[in-house]
Parts: C-alpha cells; structure tokens; sequence
C-alpha cells in the first residue's frame, strides 16, 4: 500500500509539470521565499536521494540543491524513474540517510508527502487549481502525523495552520503541512 501511495504522489507530482515552461521557473511557490526554480532545486534532490535510497539502500545527508540545465526536464525524468512500477525492484527492508538507519516504509511515506505536498506547491505557483486527490490525501495526513517531525525541533519545517475539521482531505493535509489553501 505504502508504495502506491508513492506512485500516487508521484503521478500527482508529474501531474503538476504538465505545460510548465521556463517563464514559469521565477513564479512564487507557497514555500516561503521560494520560487519554482529553486523547488524543483530541492525536489530534484530529494528524488536523487529517494532513488538512492531504493537502489543502494543508503544515501548521504548532504544536499545538493542544484541542478545543472533545465529543472523541469530534470525532475521530470526523476520522478518517472522513481514511480515503483516503472520497475521490479523492491525498497530495501532498512535504509539510512547518513548514519541514521530507517524503515524503508518510512522513507517511502515521507517521499510520498513530499512528492503531493510540493506537486501541490508548484500547481498553484502555476495558478493551477488541482487539489491533491482525497484518496491521497486522507492516508497521507494520517502517516503526516507519524513521520512529520516535531516542528519545534525542526523549525524548517512550517507550522500547521489550522482549517476545519470539515474541510477536504487536501486542505486538512496541507494545513498540517504549513500550507493555506485559501
């Protein structure tokens, strides 16, 4: 299941790259100060350390955050590649992101918030309208509330801003996840 929930994301995440061009890479994202070049910058990233991850099993903490030539190409072809039935091989059973050994199951969830989360992000940089589906988005909260780290030890990470209990599966996930919908 964890790993359809990738292939969702991932999908999802593809999704949002549909027609975008270069005059699109300067556009404001929801991430604070960030524009859409330098998301798919750090999205670029972390899909090279997700596919480590898959392939070796380990991958380095450092981050590069930059790719050479035309980032939307780029993460295009990563998450194509990542997309787990696009091929046979099965995550590793234990991964580890520098010394830190986890859960493959772990890593898989987080790539798959990350994957919705900033396909969201570069949909409405793009003042795209797509909310990331319910079936997605209600299984990603739940795991969001057990992978997401303590925001007061990670203050990298935004602060949930609170919607109402009432309010679609993707605006109750983005809210956990720092991110108005409105």
């Amino acid at each position: 299941m964890i790993t359809r929930l990738l292939a969702e994301s991932a999908r999802y995440a593809l999704g949002s790259l549909t027609g975008a061009r270069d005059e699109d890479l300067g556009r404001a994202t929801p991430c604070a100060g960030w524009d859409l070049e330098r998301l798919l910058h750090h999205l670029s990233d972390s899909l090279a350390a997700l596919t480590e991850l898959r392939v070796l099993g380990v991958t380095p903490l450092e981050s590069v955050d930059e790719v050479p030539g035309d980032p939307i190409s780029a993460v295009r072809r990563q998450i194509t590649t990542l997309i787990p039935d696009r091929y046979g091989q099965a995550w590793p059973a234990v991964c580890a992101v520098g010394d830190r050994p986890l859960a493959s199951t772990t890593v898989v969830a987080v790539g798959a918030i990350e994957l919705a989360a900033h396909g969201w992000d570069i949909y409405t940089a793009r003042h795209i309208d797509r909310a990331i589906p319910a079936r997605l988005a209600v299984p990603l909260l739940a795991l969001g509330h057990v992978v997401v780290p303590d925001r007061a030890r990670y203050p990298e990470f935004a602060a949930p801003i609170a919607v109402e209990a009432s309010a679609a599966p993707s605006a109750r996930l983005l809210g956990f996840l720092g991110r108005s919908t409105s």
